[in-house]
C-alpha cells in the first residue's frame, strides 16, 4: 500500500478503502463479487475500482446497521473474510463448556 492510498483513506474514509488482499478476496468469493477474480498482486485502478464496488455493495447490504464509514465496512469484511469452520466449532465448544459447567 502506498502513501497515496493511505492518505485517501484517512482523508475520506467514507469513500476509500484499505486493501487486505487475502481476506478481501475470501470475502468477495463468499458473497459472489467479481473482486475475487479481479484482484492482482499489482494494484491497478481497475482492481481498486472493483474493491470500491465491493465496499459500496457491502455498505448497502449493511445499511440497517448504520456503518459510519468504510472502516466499519472493512471491519465486517475482515471478520467474514477471515472466518473458517474451526472458528464455528471453537465457539460451539466454548459455549457448551459454559453451559455444562
Amino acid at each position: 500500500m502506498d502513501h497515496r492510498n493511505i492518505s485517501a483513506v484517512l482523508l475520506a474514509p467514507e469513500q476509500h478503502a484499505f486493501l487486505k488482499p487475502e481476506v478481501t478476496k475470501d470475502f468477495a468469493a463468499r458473497v459472489g463479487h467479481r473482486f475475487a477474480q479481479d484482484y492482482q498482486g499489482k494494484l491497478e485502478i481497475g482492481v481498486y475500482n472493483s474493491l470500491l464496488d465491493l465496499m459500496a455493495r457491502t455498505e448497502a447490504e449493511l445499511a440497517l446497521l448504520k456503518p459510519q464509514d468504510r472502516f466499519d465496512i472493512q471491519s465486517f469484511v475482515w471478520v467474514v473474510g477471515a472466518y473458517d469452520e474451526t472458528d464455528a466449532s471453537s465457539a460451539t465448544t466454548a459455549v457448551k463448556g459454559d453451559i455444562t459447567s
